[in-house]
Parts: structure tokens; sequence; C-alpha cells
């Protein structure tokens, strides 16, 4: 539509609206294959009467891969934070 005013086109412009499109739509994706993969265990946690976070954090919550069913589903929320002094203190791998 820019060229229909100024006659003149910006590459620089229309290459930055291009990655921005892709990385949106990208995005879009994203959140559309996370809606199908846990389409079931939202049904389920719906169901229930619980959260999906609810749902993920029980126990007996639902095991889409039995052979991973020795892996707790973890979220960022539950990984312990290390202050950066005791990591400094012991070489990597060795345990606290």
């Amino acid at each position: 539509m820019a060229l229909v005013a100024q006659h003149t086109f910006d590459v620089l412009g229309g290459v930055l609206y291009i990655v921005c499109l892709l990385l949106e739509t990208g995005i879009f994706l994203s959140h559309g294959l996370w809606l199908w993969r846990t389409r079931k265990a939202r049904r389920e946690a719906k169901l229930a009467g619980k959260d999906f976070d609810e749902l993920i954090d029980d126990p007996a919550g639902p095991r889409r891969n039995p052979s991973a069913a020795h892996l707790p589903m973890k979220r960022a929320a539950d990984v312990e934070m290390v202050p950066a002094s005791d990591l400094l203190q012991r070489p990597c791998g060795t345990p606290k």
C-alpha cells in the first residue's frame, strides 16, 4: 500500500515486517501445538473440576507416555534456585 502513496519501497522495513510476521506465526503455531498435545489432560482437568496446573501438580495426574511415568513433570516454579556463591565453592557435578 505504501507504493501507491510514495512510489518507493523501504526494503529494510519490508524485511523487518516479514521477520515479525514469521515470529508471530511461530508463536501462534506453537500455542496451537501445545493445545493439541494437552487436549486430553485439559479435558480430564475440566471433568475433575481442577485447573490444568493443579492436575499436573497432582502425583496421580495424567501420564501420556508410559515409558516416562517415573519422570515428574516440573514447572519453572518448582526448580530449586541455588545461590551463585554455592556454585563457585564446589566443582560442577558434585552433590551438595
